[in-house]
């Protein structure tokens, strides 16, 4: 993982060049597969690897899953009966 500064856009450019070195890694890896030096099995077991170091980085970095966003009916008024009480003398 990158050495963060605490500058943000700096970081993000940091973060950014890491996560594009785990994707460059992950085609290495497929490619090897597809000329059948690597098995599918130690194929998965690598790429398994680095999908993980790459959602670590995004949970650290604060780029989570955003919240869904709620929304709430619209609430009726209930209309209420009109009492007719006997006027008094």
């Amino acid at each position: 993982m990158p050495e963060l500064t605490g500058q943000k856009e700096l970081d993000k450019k940091l973060i950014s060049k890491y996560k594009g070195e785990i994707t460059r890694k992950k085609n290495d890896i497929l490619e090897l597969f597809e000329q059948g030096v690597i098995s599918s099995e130690e194929a998965e077991k690598q790429l398994s690897k680095l999908t993980n170091i790459s959602t670590k980085i995004s949970l650290s970095s604060g780029k989570g899953k955003k919240a869904k966003k709620v929304t709430f009916k619209k609430l009726v008024s209930a209309k209420l009966p009109v009492l007719n009480y006997p006027k008094g003398k």
